[in-house]
C-alpha cells in the first residue's frame, strides 16, 4: 500500500541521490507496470521537471541497440535497467550497430531490480567504452516495492565499488576480503548507501540482534519511503513490516528477506533469506513453478519437487529437482519428462529452465510436517549429493557468426532455425529435434520477440510471438514460413500468419 507521502519521499530520494535537475534527460524502455519503469521512467521526470523519453519494451527486446541509439539521439543523461539488459546488449548488439553510438552524455546508468554483477559491468564497459561509455557512469542500486522503489545508491560519477570475498566464509555469513586472483574469490558490487531519512540495519534473522560489521545478516529498513503494508493481508503486514530488535526493542522495521553487510560504510547484497526467485528482474514464487512441474507429466510425484535458483556464469539460473513416482522408475523416459516440464513452464510462466534433475522416490528433503526444504535441496544440488536418476541442462556455447541463407528454401529455413536455437538458446545441434516445439528448448517471451524480429529480417515473414508457444513443431514452423515466402509477390513483402 503505497501512500502519496511514500512516493514523494522516494522521488526526493532519487532526485538527491542521482543528482537530477530540470536539465536532465532520461531514456527508458522498462514497462510502466514495473515499479522501476513507473517511478524512475515516468514519475521522477514529472517530479523533477526533466525530459523523459519512453520507448516500448518490445522495441528493446527485439533490438537492444535501439535503446543505446535513443540515448545517443536524445543525448540522455540518465537511463537504466536490470542487470540482464546489459548482458543482452553485450551479446546481441553487433559491431555495425555500434558505429554511430555516442554514450558520452550519460551521467548515470543505473543497474537494479536484480543482483548486480561485476562481470556484466566489466563486459559492457569493455564493449561500449570506445563509444563514450565510462565505468563511473554505472550506478548500482538496491530497492524493493515495499520501500516504494529505491533503498540505497552511491554517488554519481563514482566508480562502482567491487570487493572480493572468500566464498566459503560467505556461506557461513562471515566476510573475509581476498584478492581478485584468489581461487575462492567471489565478487560483490556495492549498492551505495541509504539517503534522506532511510535507515538500514543488518540483523541476525535468528536471534533478531543487530550484527557487527563485516557479518552477513538480514537487511531491516525504516524511513518515510517504507509503505504501509500489504493490502488486505494483516498477518503478512505484521510479520514483514513490524519487526523489532530483541535486546533494545528498536523498530518497527521492514524485514526485506535479503542478506547483506556493510563494509567500510558501503552496503553489499549477498543473497536472499526468502525463497523468492528473481530472474531478469521479475519475481517468481517457487511453489508456482513446482505446481506446474508436478502437473506436467504423470511420472512426477505430487508435492515432491523443489524450484530454486543458482548462480552459473554470473547469471541467475532456474533449477528444478523432482521426485519420480515409484511406478515410473522402471521405464522412465527422461527426455520425455524433462521436455514436458520445460514446455509447461515456458507456456505458463515464460521461463526457461536451465537445469532439471529427476531424483529417486522419497529422497527429496522435507520438514517433519512435509514441507519442501528448498535451501537444503539447493545445497544438495550444489554438492552433487542428490540421488539423480536422470537430468537435463542447457549448455552454453560461444556464438559463431551467423550467415544469411539465400535463397530461402525449406531446407535452408530449417537449418537457419536450428542454428538460431543453437546460438540463442544454447542447445547442441545434435539435440534439436524438428518434430518438437521450440518451447522444449527454453524459449521465453523475450527470446520469442527476438525470434520474431530475426524471422522478419532474414525472410521478411512476420510471425506473432504467441505462435511460438502454441506447441507447433519446428518442422511445422519452417513449413509455414516457407509457404508464406512462396506466396509473397516480392521477397520484401511482410505477411502475417
Amino acid at each position: 500500500m503505497v501512500t502519496h507521502h511514500n512516493l514523494m519521499r522516494n522521488l526526493e530520494f532519487l532526485r538527491q541521490a542521482v543528482e537530477l535537475t530540470p536539465d536532465s534527460i532520461s531514456v527508458h524502455w522498462l514497462p510502466v507496470f514495473h515499479d522501476m519503469g513507473l517511478v524512475f521512467g515516468v514519475l521522477e521526470s514529472i517530479y523533477t521537471g526533466y525530459t523523459g523519453i519512453l520507448m516500448p519494451p518490445v522495441s528493446f527486446i527485439q533490438k537492444p541497440s535501439r535503446w543505446l541509439k535513443a540515448i545517443t539521439r536524445y543525448k540522455a543523461t540518465l537511463a537504466g535497467a536490470p542487470n540482464f539488459a546489459y548482458d543482452l546488449c553485450v551479446a546481441d548488439i553487433s559491431e555495425d550497430e555500434c558505429k554511430d553510438l555516442d554514450l558520452s552524455s550519460l551521467k548515470s546508468l543505473y543497474n537494479g531490480a536484480e543482483p548486480v554483477r561485476a562481470s556484466t559491468m566489466k563486459a559492457f564497459t569493455g564493449k561500449f567504452g570506445p563509444f563514450g561509455f565510462r565505468e563511473e557512469m554505472f550506478y548500482p542500486t538496491y530497492g524493493m516495492a515495499e520501500a516504494t522503489l529505491i533503498l540505497s545508491g552511491g554517488k554519481v560519477c563514482d566508480k562502482p565499488v567491487v570487493v572480493y570475498v572468500d566464498k566459503t566464509e560467505l556461506e557461513k555469513n562471515r566476510i573475509r576480503i581476498v584478492a581478485e586472483e584468489n581461487e575462492n574469490a567471489y565478487s560483490l558490487v556495492s549498492v551505495g548507501n541509504p539517503w534522506i531519512d532511510t535507515s538500514i540495519t543488518i540483523v541476525n534473522p535468528d536471534t533478531l540482534e543487530p550484527c557487527p560489521g563485516d557479518v552477513v545478516g538480514e537487511l531491516w529498513v525504516s524511513g518515510s519511503i517504507i509503505t504501509k503494508g500489504y493490502w488486505e493481508n494483516d498477518e503478512e503486514t505484521r510479520n514483514i513490516f513490524n519487526a523489532y530488535t530483541a535486546s533494545n526493542g528498536r523498530g518497527p522495521f521492514l524485514r526485506t528477506g535479503d542478506l547483506g553487510f556493510f563494509h567500510e560504510g558501503k552496503l553489499f547484497i549477498s543473497g536472499r533469506l526468502k525463497d523468492l526467485i528473481i530472474i531478469r528482474g521479475s519475481n517468481y514464487y517457487p511453489q508456482d513453478i513446482e505446481y506446474l512441474t508436478e502437473s506436467s507429466h504423470k511420472a512426477i510425484r505430487a508435492n515432491s519437487s523443489a524450484a530454486f535458483s543458482v548462480i552459473i556464469d554470473d547469471t541467475e539460473r532456474l533449477i528444478i529437482i523432482a521426485e519420480v513416482e515409484r511406478t515410473a522408475m522402471k521405464d522412465l523416459n527422461v527426455e520425455e519428462v524433462v521436455n514436458a516440464i520445460r514446455t509447461k513452464i515456458a507456456a505458463e510462466m515464460e521461463l526457461a529452465v536451465y537445469g532439471i534433475q529427476l531424483i529417486r522416490t522419497a529422497t527429496i528433503m522435507k520438514t517433519s510436517s512435509g514441507k519442501i526444504q528448498r535451501k537444503a535441496c539447493q545445497k544438495a544440488f550444489l554438492s552433487h549429493s542428490l540421488e539423480v536418476v536422470g537430468e537435463s541442462f542447457l549448455t552454453d556455447y560461444k556464438e559463431d557468426n551467423e550467415e544469411s541463407l539465400s535463397p530461402p528454401d525449406l531446407v535452408s529455413i530449417r537449418a537457419w532455425l536450428m542454428t538460431w536455437i543453437h546460438l540463442k538458446l544454447k542447445i547442441r545441434l545434435e539435440k534439436i529435434d524438428l518434430s518438437k516445439p521450440i518451447t522444449v528448448y527454453g524459449l521465453n517471451s523475450m527470446k520469442a520477440v527476438q525470434l520474431q524480429q530475426d524471422f522478419l529480417e532474414n525472410f521478411q515473414v512476420n510471425f506473432p510471438p504467441y505462435l511460438f508457444f502454441e506447441r507447433i513443431s519446428l518442422n511445422e514452423l519452417s513449413e509455414r514460413a516457407f509457404r508464406l515466402i512462396k506466396e509473397s509477390e516480392t521477397p520484401y513483402r511482410n505477411r502475417r500468419l
